[in-house]
């Protein structure tokens, strides 16, 4: 006959149990509003042909990643693309950034890793709180504000965000097209 424990009571094993999915949730709770880092990972559309001259050769494209503060935000979000990419642009020159370029003998795929001391210096350095990805793209020359501009794309840092960020899936995929770019993984609204 087996008995029954009364209600309430816990047992070793249960209490070790509870222990363990504290901690866990805990965790999960202090990282899930900390800022990054993340994996970014930036590749081309291999399907998209137009991203490649007459000749079949991939067009350059530069790419740049640039973490900034929450008081930064709305001039980031409202900044004209094209003075951004304009040769001796002070923003583009002054901006504490992470630059990928695709083209003829570049990699189609390029990674900023996680692991990157770009990263200290964005979150520890300036209170980084959002990656801010610009691509030169210049078959696209219209200007539009925040996220109506293909060529911008600002993503939040903060890993509860992100689902499964805690338990490793730090990698955000971000796709260049002749559309634009486009994020592969959304952030949780």
């Amino acid at each position: 006959m087996q008995l029954q424990k009364p209600h309430g009571v816990t047992t070793p094993g249960s209490k070790a149990t509870l222990l363990v999915i504290g901690t866990f949730a805990l965790a999960f709770l202090a990282g899930g509003c900390a800022p990054g880092p993340f994996n970014v990972e930036v590749s081309l559309d291999e399907k998209d042909t137009g991203l490649r001259d007459k000749t079949g050769t991939v067009k350059t494209i530069e790419v740049n990643l640039i973490a900034i503060n929450d008081s930064e935000l709305e001039r980031w979000e409202q900044m004209s693309v094209n003075s951004f990419w304009e040769v001796n642009s002070p923003i583009r020159a002054s901006a504490k950034k992470y630059v990928m370029t695709f083209g003829q003998e570049r990699p189609s795929k390029q990674t900023l890793l996680e692991t990157d001391a770009i990263w200290k210096k964005w979150i520890d350095e300036r209170g980084a709180r959002y990656l801010v990805v610009l691509g030169y793209l210049p078959w696209i020359q219209n200007d539009q504000p925040g996220a109506a501009d293909p060529r911008r794309l600002i993503l939040p840092l903060e890993r509860g965000k992100w689902e499964w960020s805690a338990w490793g899936a730090n990698t955000v995929p971000i796709q260049i097209g002749t559309g634009g770019i486009t994020p592969l993984r959304q952030p949780n609204k």
